[in-house]
């Protein structure tokens, strides 16, 4: 929590003047009051020389404010996103260990923004913009590791 500060708005009504508002016991901008995950693995085949994991992860962040003002409109609002896992796993005479593993973010290809910023400023009335960044849709990356 921030204790007390002074926001700054820039007024250009008139010309260029700047307008003081006292703010006390506000959240720090970007830091959500709960972030949550969790990983579920499931050994799907264990044979002797190879195996094969599935595994999914949930990750839950909370409301997250633009700046220090704790204002709702000013605000990013909070999301949970999915991912899947695939790894399989070999062991040989050629390499002590092959892994073999694909990874699909953002499974239900939620439409969400982690990031961004706001700017408020006075032309005749208070205006305020918001700015955000949008994260990737589902997407997949495949990855081989090999253990010599």
């Amino acid at each position: 929590k921030i204790d007390f500060f002074d926001e700054l708005i820039y007024d250009y009504t008139d010309g260029f003047d700047i307008d003081t508002i006292a703010h006390s016991n506000t959240d720090i901008s970007f830091s959500p009051n709960l972030i949550a995950s969790s990983l579920l693995n499931m050994n799907v085949y264990q044979g002797s020389n190879s195996s094969m994991e599935f595994g999914i992860q949930t990750k839950y962040v909370g409301q997250q404010f633009l700046d220090n003002t704790s204002n709702a409109d000013r605000a990013i609002d909070d999301y949970l996103v999915n991912d899947l896992r695939l790894t399989y796993k070999w062991r040989g005479s050629l390499v002590e260990e092959l892994e073999i593993g694909a990874i699909i973010y953002n499974i239900l290809d939620l439409e969400y923004e982690s990031n961004g910023y706001t700017y408020s400023y006075r032309y005749g009335d208070l205006v305020t913009e918001n700015f955000f960044y949008p994260q990737a849709g589902r997407h997949f990356m495949v990855n081989v590791n090999a253990r010599f």
